[in-house]
C-alpha cells in the first residue's frame, strides 16, 4: 500500500480544525472537523509514556473497537478543545509524577516509596530494581499493583529526594 493511502486512512486530523467537546457524565467526547462529526469515541494514548500528546479516537461498535480518527499533538488544539480532551486523558490514564520522595527504603526485595507527587501524597512499593526503568531523564517505575509513576530528573532538585534515588538505584 503506498504511504499516501496509508495516511488517508489513517484519518490523521489538523489539530487546528478539530473542535473536541467532551460528553457529559462519560468517558466519551465529540470530535468535529468542519462537516463531519464523530460522536461517542473515547481517546487513546498508544505511547502514554513516550509520546503522550498522540492521541486516537476510537468508538466500540458490533462487540470490537474501531479507530475514527488520530491527531499527533493535542496541546496544538484551541484551549478549549485541549481543555476537555486533556482533563479526560487524565482521569483515563492516570500516571502522577513523582515532585519530591520523602521516604524510600527497602523490605526484602520490595522498595517502599513515600512521595509526593502531582495528584497528592502516595505510598507504594515497588518490586526491585525491574520495575525501575530510566528513559531518556525520566524514571518510570511500576508498583505492585501496575500502577504507573513518573519521575523528571530534570526537575526533581531537593537534594534529599536525588539523595534517595541514588543511594538506592
Amino acid at each position: 500500500m503506498p504511504i499516501d493511502d496509508f495516511l488517508k486512512e489513517l484519518n490523521l486530523l489538523d489539530e487546528r480544525t478539530v473542535k473536541i467537546r467532551r460528553d457529559a457524565g462519560s468517558s466519551f467526547v465529540t470530535v468535529q472537523v468542519g462537516q463531519q462529526r464523530y460522536d461517542g469515541v473515547i481517546p487513546r494514548l498508544p505511547f502514554p509514556l513516550t509520546n503522550p500528546d498522540f492521541v486516537i479516537f476510537s468508538r466500540f461498535s458490533s462487540g470490537e473497537w474501531t479507530d475514527v480518527a488520530m491527531i499527533k499533538d493535542m496541546r496544538k488544539l484551541d484551549q478549549e478543545s485541549f481543555s476537555a480532551l486533556k482533563g479526560l486523558v487524565d482521569e483515563l490514564y492516570f500516571i502522577p509524577t513523582i515532585t519530591e520522595v520523602l521516604d524510600l527504603s527497602t523490605t526484602g526485595d520490595e522498595f517502599v516509596w513515600d512521595v509526593m507527587t502531582d495528584k497528592g501524597r502516595r505510598k507504594f512499593s515497588t518490586r526491585g530494581r525491574r520495575s525501575i526503568m530510566n528513559y531518556n531523564d525520566r524514571l518510570i517505575l511500576i508498583d505492585v499493583d501496575t500502577n504507573v509513576y513518573t519521575i523528571d530528573l530534570k526537575k526533581l532538585t531537593d537534594k534529599r529526594s536525588r539523595s534517595f534515588i541514588q543511594r538506592f538505584l
